[in-house]
């Protein structure tokens, strides 16, 4: 029996691979910014979380950064 989770990762060609087998996929990103969403983080938890995760060698592109940055500020 299959599971109904997403596998989390932040890989791009490993995120192909497994939607290509029909996996679904979350970026770790998502997982915190759905957290904040929903309740479980604050707004300085989340923006620490991802602060940690670029800290720590997450890369994430500008783009992508300002808008997490956005989202956090807004919810």
């Amino acid at each position: 029996e299959s599971l109904r989770a997403a596998l989390l990762m932040d890989d791009r060609v490993a995120i192909g691979l497994a939607r290509m087998r029909g996996v679904s996929t979350r970026w770790t990103t998502s997982a915190v910014l759905e957290a904040h969403l929903g309740g479980i983080l604050d707004r300085t938890d989340a923006r620490r979380a991802i602060e940690d995760l670029v800290g720590e060698g997450l890369w994430i592109g500008q783009d992508a950064l300002l808008r997490i940055l956005a989202v956090l500020e807004e919810g």
